[in-house]
């Protein structure tokens, strides 16, 4: 497989992942959510969202595990009034991932990132990209793992 020329990895660690599955998939329930965040300012690293088979939403963020807590209790509060089906936590994760400013023009990123992590046997669980970046949610205690892998399938300056 060939390295692809990235322009770096970035990476976070000390967080709690929050789930609030099986939301109705309309207008300002996400916006409900965040702004009761931006009110306690608590700062989001990592943000995923999807709709599933039922037609529900699922929304997935990451604050740091000393917020963890906190939020999911704020969110429990929310969680009729959002009509959600379930709120959980998973602490100590990590954001890892790759940027590039070329990642149009590159249509197997992902492929190649999923690939390498999935050859190491590391569990992703979580996506989230951009323009110009894909970055994975992992346990904390494979970070280092994931780190290595990606340093040996990209060209990292």
């Amino acid at each position: 497989m060939r390295k692809i020329t990235v322009g770096g990895i970035i990476e976070s660690k000390g967080l709690t992942s929050i789930r609030i599955m099986g939301v109705p998939d309309r207008p300002g329930i996400a916006g409900r959510l965040f702004r009761q965040l931006a009110k306690l300012s608590v700062n989001v690293e990592f943000i995923s969202s999807a709709t599933d088979a039922y037609g529900t939403a699922n929304l997935m963020l990451c604050v740091s595990n000393a917020d963890g807590e906190r939020i999911v209790a704020t969110f429990e509060t929310l969680r009729n009034s959002v009509e959600a089906a379930k709120i959980d936590a998973v602490r100590d994760v990590a954001t890892i991932g790759v940027y590039g400013p070329h990642f149009r023009e590159t249509p197997d990123v992902a492929a190649h990132l999923f690939s390498c992590l999935a050859d190491q046997e590391i569990q992703v669980l979580g996506v989230s990209t951009s323009i110009s970046t894909v970055a994975c949610l992992v346990r904390e205690s494979e970070l280092d793992k994931a780190r290595d892998a990606i340093c040996c399938a990209f060209c990292v300056p």
